[in-house]
């Protein structure tokens, strides 16, 4: 029974390890900032989707505010 004991334990550690280190973005920020350089004066900066769809722009410098929601699970 001790033995049993031992294997049932080390079995939960290990589901409990592998779950705290699957899956990081249930947990992380919806949105992020991006600051945006270029080398000339007002070169504008567009983002887009994956469909070639503008998300957003800003002219260089500036900062670009986009969502995080795209990936394994979007909708």
């Amino acid at each position: 029974m001790h033995r049993r004991s031992k294997i049932v334990s080390k079995a939960f550690l290990l589901i409990l390890i592998i779950g705290l280190t699957g899956c990081a973005t249930i947990v992380s920020k919806s949105r992020y900032s991006i600051s945006v350089k270029a080398n000339e004066p007002d070169t504008i900066v567009k983002v887009y989707d994956e469909k070639n769809v503008p998300v957003t722009w800003t002219k260089a410098p500036g900062t670009i505010t986009v969502d995080a929601h795209a990936g394994m699970f979007s909708s």
